[in-house]
C-alpha cells in the first residue's frame, strides 16, 4: 500500500506542488490577487535587506532580479485584479495576522515580537495582508458603459490604409 511519494524531500515538495495546482485552478481574479501580494511581500523583503545593508544591497544582482520580479507580479497583479467586493477576503485579510500575532503572544509571550527575527518575517506578511485587504475591498468601478467603450476602443482596427 503505497500512499504516494515516501522520504524527505515529499515533506516539502507534496506541499508545494498541492498549493501549485489550488493556485493553477482558480479563478484570474483570485490568481492576480496571489500575484498582487507575492509581489508585495519579496518587495517588502528586498526594502528591508537594503534598510539592513544599505547600498551595498543595490550593488547585487540577486536584489535586484528580486526587486525585478516582485515589482513585475505586485503590477500584474494589481492591474488584473478586478472583481467583485469580497467581505470574506476582506475579513480574513485581517482576521488572519491577528490571529497569528495572537498565537506567538500565546506561545511564546510579549517578548516575541522584539525578535529581529520575527520583526523581519512578519511585515512583508503584513503588508501582503494589507494589499489584499485592499485589492478585496477596491472593486469594479461602477460605470459599465465606460468600461465597455474602452473595451470596444482598444480592440478597434484602424481600417485606413492610406496612412
Amino acid at each position: 500500500m503505497n500512499s504516494g511519494p515516501q522520504g524527505p524531500l515529499s515533506a516539502v515538495g507534496l506541499p508545494i506542488a498541492e498549493s501549485a495546482q489550488r493556485f493553477a485552478a482558480s479563478g484570474p481574479g483570485q490568481q492576480s490577487i496571489g500575484l498582487a501580494c507575492l509581489g508585495s511581500i519579496v518587495l517588502s523583503f528586498c526594502g528591508e535587506t537594503w534598510a539592513a545593508v544599505g547600498s551595498a544591497a543595490l550593488s547585487s544582482w540577486w536584489f535586484a532580479g528580486g526587486a525585478g520580479v516582485g515589482l513585475l507580479l505586485l503590477v500584474v497583479g494589481w492591474r488584473g485584479a478586478r472583481g467583485p467586493r469580497n467581505a470574506v477576503m476582506a475579513l480574513t485579510s485581517i482576521a488572519t495576522p491577528c490571529l497569528l500575532a495572537a498565537g506567538v503572544w500565546c506561545i511564546w509571550g510579549p517578548q516575541a515580537f522584539h525578535n529581529a527575527a520575527v520583526q523581519w518575517v512578519s511585515f512583508p506578511f503584513l503588508i501582503g495582508f494589507s494589499l489584499r485587504l485592499v485589492l478585496s475591498l477596491r472593486g469594479i468601478s461602477g460605470n459599465a458603459r465606460k468600461m465597455v467603450d474602452q473595451n470596444i476602443k482598444a480592440n478597434e482596427l484602424d481600417w485606413d490604409w492610406n496612412k
